[in-house]
């Protein structure tokens, strides 16, 4: 008998370390799914930032663009200028 509530109140405590564990368990998935939450606001949030990015980059190429095509139009205009007034001055 005594050997008897000797296994009796061993399996109650493996089952109360089960049912611990398993709470804890339930606890730590909680956990990883409120990370895993995060995690993907900030992916999402790192996919907003690469397309401004994106179209940063590609109004400053546009920019780029537009200077180059005015500098080279007013190099064209001073070679120009040049030319005439060393012609007027000889």
């Amino acid at each position: 008998m005594c050997q008897e509530n000797e296994t009796n109140g061993l399996k109650n405590a493996v089952w109360e370390k089960l049912v611990e564990n398993l709470s804890d368990v339930a606890e730590l998935k909680g956990e990883l799914k409120t990370s895993i939450a995060a995690l993907n606001e900030k992916i999402d949030r790192l996919l907003a930032l690469e397309k401004k990015v994106e179209e940063h980059s590609v109004a400053i190429g546009r920019i780029k663009t537009v200077w180059t095509i005015i500098v080279g139009f007013g190099t064209f205009l001073v070679s120009i200028l040049k030319e005439y007034l060393f012609r007027n001055a000889k």
